[in-house]
């Protein structure tokens, strides 16, 4: 069973019951261009979340509801973002995620007015530039590409490369589009 409370803006609690032991965790949830988190600082690093309990958290009618879970840990002198997806697996970084996890240390846990933050995640180092005069307003630089595997046969010819995630590039036609549009774990994406 999961109870949730709202305090102040972005601000929550969730008392998570899972058979005989009870955990309150407070976490704040935050989106960055309609993608939802539930924010959760682990400086302590006691939180340790099961992928079912993730799942649970994330579920939108009985859960918080968030597209992820983010903890922020601590990694030796900084800070790095650990990033869940919904169904519970540890992704290695999430562009959105991580423009909520700046403003979230930013605010919440390390307290600053700081223009500029870096942290670690799990494809590398992450910097993150809080726009002047609008701290609302956060762009994060992401790694170059990295092993990229031009022309690689997939289903259909593209760019296959890295960017924090891997990322699949190419053009298509209409039939391919509607074939991958049909496969819940592809999202397709008009070029403009």
């Amino acid at each position: 069973m999961i109870l949730c409370n709202g305090g102040r803006k972005y601000n929550h609690q969730v008392l998570f019951r899972h058979k005989a032991n009870e955990t309150m965790i407070r976490f704040t949830k935050m989106h960055g261009a309609g993608n939802d988190f539930a924010l959760i600082d682990n400086s302590d690093g006691t939180l340790v979340l099961e992928p079912q309990q993730i799942t649970r958290l994330c579920h939108r009618q009985f859960g918080v509801g968030a597209d992820g879970i983010i903890l922020a840990e601590r990694d030796g002198c900084g800070r790095r973002m650990r990033y869940f997806n919904r169904d519970g697996s540890e992704g290695e970084m999430c562009g959105n995620g991580a423009r909520c996890f700046a403003r979230f240390i930013r605010e919440r846990v390390v307290k600053t007015n700081d223009s500029f933050l870096s942290f670690g995640t799990l494809s590398g180092t992450v910097k993150a530039r809080f726009e002047s005069g609008r701290d609302d307003e956060v762009s994060v630089s992401l790694c170059d590409p990295f092993d990229m595997s031009l022309g690689e046969q997939i289903d259909v010819a593209g760019t296959l490369m890295e960017v924090n995630n891997m990322r699949y590039t190419g053009s298509i036609d209409e039939h391919d589009r509607d074939l991958l549009r049909s496969t819940p774990s592809t999202p397709v994406f008009p070029m403009p």
